[in-house]
């Protein structure tokens, strides 16, 4: 299926919540369920894009850019004992897999330590851990060189034991880079996260819609138990990941948009930044705040943070 952007451009805030009502007849389809799910964006000039697979001017984290540059030499080392596998199994050049297998490597080693050191505490929480989780070596490099055409190897491969991607997911929502992208079944809860970490060059906002129907063959939905994590349940949170992003790679040489991938038709909902603190109003009296979303004291005080610094904000332009 031919995908396509449907942008639907708002200019006040309160045309942006009416278009994002979870009960329209645009997202409530069989009236009594709703089958999409929505990401917001500070900016309508980024791209869907996972963090771990950011280029620097997309805003890639410290902690890929730390990882990426661990060790380079040992990614050499295991494209030499590769070579003549490679040749036999990839048309791709070996600058291009050595780009791949860094960016696995980068991947495995924050995923690794998240893991390890959030085992060692005596958490309160019932937070996955998968008992084997991969480490990069020569053995792991040539498995996922061999597997690389096959986006079900691939997703196997991310889900190894059937707590890994759900593992990667909760890691992904505490801030470790991966190849998961957020998203929620909520429009506005959407909403409100376009309004965090606006850039200073942004001019609009954006919330972008996808069909789950379309979430099964390149592009797949990951979803984790509210018995796993209170904030991904809060705020209705599942995840994408799109299983052909390394070969895909391989082809062009830049880590691709979901937009650009199978995905159906995609809606995109802007609205200017002038409109943020009525946006902010609106959310704050429908009860979407980061303290309804991640229930502790600590949040009640960042949301009454942001609502008062909206405030006066707003009383310095009437004045």
């Amino acid at each position: 299926m031919e995908e396509q952007v449907k942008e639907i451009a708002c200019n006040s805030a309160r045309e942006f919540v009416k278009e994002l009502d979870p009960s329209s007849e645009r997202w409530a389809e069989d009236r009594w369920r709703n089958w999409w799910i929505f990401r917001g964006q500070a900016d309508t000039n980024w791209r869907l894009v996972p963090s771990s697979l950011r280029t620097d001017s997309e805003g890639v984290s410290d902690q890929m850019k730390i990882a990426r540059s661990q060790r380079p030499g040992f990614i050499e080392d295991v494209i030499e004992c590769l070579q003549s596998y490679i040749t036999r199994v990839s048309e791709f050049s070996h600058e291009s897999i050595q780009i791949v297998l860094t960016q696995l490597f980068a991947e495995i080693r924050n995923l690794r330590e998240f893991f390890e050191l959030a085992d060692s505490l005596n958490l309160n929480d019932s937070l996955l851990m998968p008992t084997q989780f991969h480490t990069f070596g020569t053995k792991l490099a040539r498995k996922y060189v061999g597997i690389l055409k096959n986006e079900e190897e691939v997703y196997r491969f991310w889900n190894k034991e059937s707590v890994a991607l759900a593992s990667i997911a909760i890691a992904q929502h505490h801030g470790v880079s991966t190849r998961l992208l957020d998203w929620t079944k909520n429009p506005l809860f959407a909403a409100f996260f376009a309004t965090q970490g606006i850039s200073r060059n942004a001019t609009h906002i954006a919330v972008y819609a996808i069909h789950s129907f379309y979430l099964k063959h390149d592009v797949r939905l990951v979803e984790v138990n509210k018995g796993y994590s209170t904030y991904i349940h809060s705020q209705e949170g599942v995840f994408t990941l799109d299983c052909r992003a390394d070969v895909e790679f391989l082809k062009t040489g830049v880590w691709r948009s979901l937009i650009d991938a199978n995905v159906g038709d995609v809606y995109k909902i802007t609205l200017p930044v002038s409109e943020l603190a009525e946006l902010s109003r609106i959310l704050w009296l429908k009860r979407v705040t980061i303290a309804h979303m991640m229930p502790t004291l600590d949040n009640v005080i960042t949301a009454l943070n942001a609502k008062w610094t909206w405030q006066s904000e707003k009383s310095a332009e009437d004045s």
